[in-house]
């Protein structure tokens, strides 16, 4: 009985002496984390971190709200521009080839068709809107070639 209680002895001398180990380890890495600082300014940092993370994500929500809004005004843009130039004059052969359609068209088909009809004694201006690469007025032949080719352009 005695024998096993000098054994139990040494065996938790061996832990003491293992577990003082771990504590003096322990004690050096924290001497090392805090060096040059105290532990009032390692909160502080550690809190002005959160306080700038917290900054930094409200700018991503608010920059990523905008890069959105931006995209939105883009589809909206003029994307293609297409001219078909014509004689409107055909068969005097006065125009010379000033009358024209041009085709304004966003991402989405949406615009615009200005013709100008050009002959000696006068000149005349349309705007037809276009909505989905279609329009509620009638295109003459010269205005669909060119909502066409803005449309494969």
């Amino acid at each position: 009985m005695v024998v096993d209680t000098t054994i139990l002895i040494y065996i938790l001398i061996g832990i003491i002496i293992i577990l003082a180990a771990l504590v003096i380890r322990l004690e050096l890495k924290l001497k090392k984390l805090l060096a040059g600082k105290s532990g009032r300014s390692l909160e502080q940092v550690i809190a002005d971190t959160a306080s700038a993370t917290r900054r930094l994500d409200t700018l991503h929500k608010e920059m990523r709200q905008h890069i959105d809004e931006l995209r939105k005004a883009l589809r909206k843009r003029i994307k293609k521009a297409e001219v078909v130039r014509f004689d409107a004059g055909v068969s005097s052969g006065s125009g010379g080839n000033q009358s024209f359609a041009t085709a304004f068209i966003d991402e989405d088909g949406n615009g615009v068709i200005l013709s100008s009809l050009y002959m000696r004694d006068r000149v005349s201006i349309f705007a037809k809107p276009i909505k989905g690469y279609s329009s509620e007025h009638k295109l003459s032949d010269e205005e669909k070639a060119a909502l066409e080719r803005a449309r494969h352009a």
